[in-house]
């Protein structure tokens, strides 16, 4: 991959992402952007947020923008994707999309991508060798899963000093970044 966007969240409707959003849409040559739209599996906020999201990219200068949701087949969705300058995978439930990439078995096609990935929130944490899922994020207690393993550390999004007592916790060997809201580790 060329580069990667650790996005630690914000309320894109209000506007809290467009600066870090128009950095990545400004270093890509086509301006294409595929939302791999899958932490959620409810179709209505599914076809909300697609609408939201093209709008979104659109106004910020996307040519083209893409949505695994409305894929014909995998096979071309593959081909979307390696096409589109901007893998974008958006927020939500992070067990969901991870389940979800590996159902779809795109772990190893987000592995060979040459452009820009972006993880916001939930698509930062996956795209990391652990994903950490910690009790602010509605667990019982920290989760730690095995991430995409783009890179060989881990981000804890939505960063606010809550957490300091859980990700102290964790094994010695898993190094973290926090990312609070409205800010990137590229």
């Amino acid at each position: 991959m060329e580069k990667i966007y650790f996005i630690g969240g914000g309320n894109l409707v209000k506007g809290e992402l467009k600066e870090i959003d128009s950095l990545y849409l400004q270093e890509s040559k086509n301006k294409t952007v595929y939302v791999l739209d899958l932490t959620t599996d409810d179709p209505k906020k599914l076809n909300n947020y697609r609408i939201f999201l093209k709008d979104y990219f659109k106004s910020l200068g996307a040519s083209e923008i893409y949505f695994f949701s409305l894929r014909k087949d995998l096979n071309s969705a593959i081909i979307n994707i390696h096409s589109s300058d901007i893998l974008y995978i958006p927020g939500g439930n992070a067990i969901s999309l991870l389940n979800n990439i590996k159902r779809f078995d795109l772990d190893r096609v987000i592995n060979e991508l040459k452009g820009i990935i972006v993880g916001n929130s939930a698509g930062a944490l996956i795209l990391c060798r652990k994903t950490i899922i910690t009790k602010d994020e509605g667990n019982e207690k920290t989760l730690v899963l095995d991430g995409l393993n783009l890179v060989d550390f881990s981000v804890e999004v939505h960063y606010n000093g809550s957490q300091d007592s859980e990700l102290l916790s964790l094994d010695k060997d898993i190094l973290v970044y926090v990312v609070p809201e409205k800010c990137a580790l590229v």
